[in-house]
């Protein structure tokens, strides 16, 4: 076959154009695979990138979610951990889980505390948090046949069926609660929906709750375990001071009716009784009479018949008896038990084998006295019986004390014109020591008054022989003419040679009344009140006590004294207060002595009723003097033959002088003739038995009689231009003149009439 050009080039030409058709074709066909395989790449990547994105999303759900569960954990943490309150504790569980992670929760306690890990099911309490849901039931009542076992033991919590199944459509998780390797009890939480049913992964974040919950219930249970000891704790304490207070009253000082009187008081107080009575054998032994009783127990003096009713039958039998109810035993009726009473108790009082009596309370209601009151009224009768046996001993011998320590005191005070005397001594609490409180008057030879009171340190027979002692020897060196300041350093002497120590004032008032001369021993200040009111402590003449020191010397001065005023004397326990200056106690007896001017014996009453307190344990003595309102009618000085001495009574005369009236120159007239008179005696007489002089003088119906006595006789006199010149002096001075002599002595007696102004009258002295 001949191809011509034209079919050759046309068969070239559809041959290249099938080849550039099949070339299109092909690459075509290599574009479309190209493409699909970028597609599946695509798909592929926008896959992975899906998942990758999902996987995020469900990462930070996650997270969210365990920050979320992270939180709330803190937050139940605080939450419950916060308080120590039991029942707020279980309230905010209900708070803090309902319903943020259940819509019911429950928690079951063990009877008591395991060690293992087991919860029978038997021991477990249902606690309801939420109401309307579950009530107080068992766990068995609740869901029969409830292993707790098998969700506990393994110490991973997970969800348990039965729970589930129990819970209807919902479902439960349970969870122990354990601290410090007990189990305390389990937790329960629920959901009521199906859609919230719990996941696996709820069970790990309710076993953390759980954790919590423990933690906080072991720490409120602790602290109500601590709270309960320490109630009991203060409830034993509480017990224990009762029965101190009523061991304190049984050995409290004072008289048997005061100890008594606190002891069923207290014993009242502890035992919770309404009533209580201490009856005690009488001395023929055949009945019980009441000695002390409060409440309904009769009064004092009641008597009880040995052996009948309730008192009676314990001390015939000497065993307790309780009896709750007496309306049921009628054996016990009056005069043992009075009527009011329901339920009494009673024990015997015992001492060396002795029976003293009994101690009865009994209650107005109805009671059980239990083994412990019967232990504490045994308890309470032994140190009572003690008590009552000493105190009966105390009352017996307490007489004997006082007998003994008023008789070393003076059975009367003297009477002298124009003073009034009032001492009394006031024993006090302290047991049957008695004290060594003195106070004492005493009339001098020469018209002066003696002034005593003190104290000797220390208590008992001793301190009381001691003040006996120094009063009488005091009195001795007194009564011998020795004044205030070397009457005290004799006594001294003898204190320091014998250990003793004892404050003591000494005063004497002149025989003109308008004087004092004191010294004082370390002893209080006397307080002084004017006839006018005004009132102040003499506190001149103090030095140091007896018994300090031999050599001790004592200041004396002299005090000027009006007529119609008071002196009161006093001792330490007067003034002194526990607790308190002892200026105090001296403040108070001023305000005393000022508020009034009674006669001496109404202001001493005023004094020990004003200063008196209960239970005083220490003596107290005081002496009131009030001097007289007009000078006296008579004075008498005795003095010893020197010129100081002489100067003294020269100034003695005068002061009497001037309170009868005497104006200045009849003052100066006279004293210039007695004091020739007395310096006659001092120069003149010989063969002397005695060295003293005496100086008399009196006034009556305005006549003055002046009598100057010594004890020798006269020497001749002697020529000499200035001798007789005395006589001649004392003549001239005064009316009457006259010399006596004796074997005993020679006496100068002058006389006069005083025609100054009239002596002191009520009227200008008040």
């Amino acid at each position: 076959m001949k191809f011509d050009t034209v079919s050759v080039v046309l068969l070239a030409g559809l041959a290249a154009a099938c080849l550039a058709i099949a070339v299109l074709l092909y690459r075509e066909r290599r574009s479309a695979r190209r493409s699909q395989e970028a597609l599946a790449r695509k798909s592929r990547v926008n896959k992975d990138l899906l998942e990758s994105s999902m996987a995020v999303r469900e990462a930070l759900a996650r997270r969210e979610e365990v920050e979320e569960r992270e939180r709330f954990l803190a937050t139940a943490t605080t939450e419950l951990t916060s308080t120590l309150d039991y029942e707020l504790m279980l309230a905010r569980v209900d708070t803090v889980m309902i319903p943020a992670f259940a819509d019911w929760c429950s928690i079951e306690f063990v009877a008591q505390p395991q060690d293992s890990s087991a919860v029978p099911s038997e021991q477990l309490r249902v606690r309801s948090l939420s109401p309307g849901t579950i009530e107080q039931e068992t766990i068995d009542e609740f869901w029969p046949g409830l292993d707790i076992t098998a969700v506990t033991s393994s110490g991973v919590t997970r969800v348990h069926p039965r729970l589930a199944a129990a819970a209807g459509e919902g479902s439960a998780v349970v969870v122990r609660l354990a601290a410090r390797g007990q189990t305390l009890g389990a937790l329960v939480f629920g959901r009521c929906t199906n859609d919230r049913r719990f996941r696996p992964d709820d069970a790990a974040f309710a076993e953390a709750l759980g954790r919590r919950v423990s933690v906080a219930l072991d720490n409120v249970l602790l602290h109500r375990a601590a709270e309960l000891a320490l109630a009991e704790a203060e409830a034993a304490v509480a017990r224990m001071r009762r029965l101190q207070t009523v061991i304190e009253a049984a050995f409290s000082s004072g008289s048997l009716d005061e100890i008594l009187s606190q002891l069923l008081e207290r014993l009242c107080e502890a035992i919770r009784a309404d009533s209580a009575a201490i009856l005690i054998v009488d001395e023929r032994g055949s009945s019980l009479v009441v000695r002390k009783a409060v409440g309904l127990m009769g009064p004092p003096g009641l008597r009880v018949p040995m052996g009948a009713g309730f008192a009676g039958g314990i001390a015939a039998t000497q065993t307790h008896r309780v009896v709750n109810d007496l309306d049921r035993d009628e054996s016990f009726a009056a005069p043992s038990i009075p009527s009011g009473l329901v339920s009494v108790a009673g024990v015997p009082l015992v001492a060396d084998g002795s029976l003293l009596g009994v101690l009865q309370v009994g209650s107005k209601r109805r009671r059980e006295f239990d083994e412990e009151d019967v232990m504490l009224l045994r308890l309470v009768a032994a140190r009572a019986s003690i008590s009552i046996d000493r105190g009966r001993m105390f009352e017996r011998e307490q007489s004997v004390a006082e007998s003994l320590q008023r008789s070393l005191l003076p059975s009367r005070l003297p009477t002298i014109p124009g003073f009034e005397f009032a001492a009394r001594y006031v024993p006090g609490t302290q047991g049957l020591d008695i004290g060594g409180d003195w106070y004492d008057v005493f009339e001098l030879a020469d018209g002066s008054v003696g002034l005593t009171v003190g104290d000797v340190m220390g208590r008992g027979l001793r301190a009381a022989a001691t003040m006996g002692h120094l009063r009488h020897v005091m009195r001795a060196y007194a009564l011998e003419g020795l004044m205030p300041g070397e009457t005290l350093q004799r006594l001294n002497r003898i204190a320091a040679e014998t250990e003793i120590f004892a404050t003591v004032v000494y005063a004497v008032v002149s025989p003109s009344r308008n004087t004092m001369r004191i010294a004082s021993a370390g002893h209080l200040p006397p307080i002084r009140r004017s006839a006018g009111g005004s009132v102040g402590e003499v506190r001149e003449g103090l030095s140091l006590p007896l018994g300090v020191g031999p050599n001790t010397s004592f200041a004396e001065v002299e005090v000027e004294l009006e007529p119609g005023c008071s002196l009161v004397f006093y001792t330490d326990g007067l003034v002194e207060r526990r607790g308190e200056s002892i200026d105090d106690g001296i403040a108070r007896l001023t305000a005393l002595v000022a508020g009034s001017d009674p006669p001496a014996h109404k202001l001493v009453d005023a004094i020990i009723e004003g200063l008196e307190i209960d239970g005083d344990p220490d003596d107290r003595a005081v002496l009131a003097v009030k001097m007289p309102r007009t000078a006296a009618p008579r004075m008498t000085v005795t003095f010893a033959p020197h010129p100081g001495a002489l100067a003294e009574a020269r100034r003695d005369l005068r002061l009497w002088l001037a309170d009868h009236g005497a104006h200045a120159d009849e003052i100066f007239d006279i004293v210039v003739a007695v004091n020739e008179a007395c310096s006659n005696a001092i120069e003149h007489p010989v063969d002397a038995s005695d060295n003293q002089i005496g100086l008399e003088a009196e006034i009556s119906d305005g006549r003055l009689a002046i009598v100057v006595n010594d004890a020798g006789r006269w020497r001749s006199a002697r020529a000499s231009r200035n001798r007789g010149r005395g006589l001649m002096f004392m003549n001239e001075l005064m009316e009457s003149l006259e010399i006596g002599r004796s074997s005993d002595g020679t006496s100068v007696r002058l006389e006069r009439v005083i025609t100054g102004r009239p002596s002191w009258s009520e009227t200008e002295l008040t």
